[in-house]
């Protein structure tokens, strides 16, 4: 458990020194997240030893909101000199979203083999 937990905060940690040195748009938590899927594509896949922390990880995720919340109120004053684009971008992305998601759902129900047509059962006979 140790483990996993050293190995995601150095790699968190060198997400933040890339993030700074080379491409500082972008959050360093982000690029130390590529960075462990990068480790783990590399590896096969996940070892078993972080399968149960990441468990615990995920069942308390919403703990994680609050970073990313201070960090808005942080940059509160870029955010207002600029709220028209970014509420065009959030709008935008939003859309292509839902059209993507609709396509992709599209192509999957129109994969997926027809179902055998259901035989109706004869109706028993009423008295009358």
């Amino acid at each position: 458990m140790l483990g996993f937990f050293v190995v995601v905060l150095a790699l968190l940690w060198v997400g933040e020194l890339v993030a700074a040195a080379v491409v500082p748009i972008l959050p360093g938590p982000l690029v130390g997240m590529v960075l462990l899927l990068a480790v783990f594509v590399a590896r096969g896949g996940v070892p078993a030893s972080f399968e149960g922390p990441a468990t615990g990880l995920v069942a308390h995720l919403t703990l994680f909101i609050l970073p990313a919340s201070l960090a808005i109120l942080e940059e509160y004053g870029r955010l207002a000199e600029a709220w028209l684009l970014y509420a065009a971008v959030l709008l935008g992305s939003s859309l292509v979203t839902a059209v993507v998601a609709a396509l992709v759902a599209g192509g999957l129900l129109h994969a997926r083999p027809p179902a055998a047509p259901r035989r109706r059962r004869p109706r028993p006979p009423t008295a009358e």
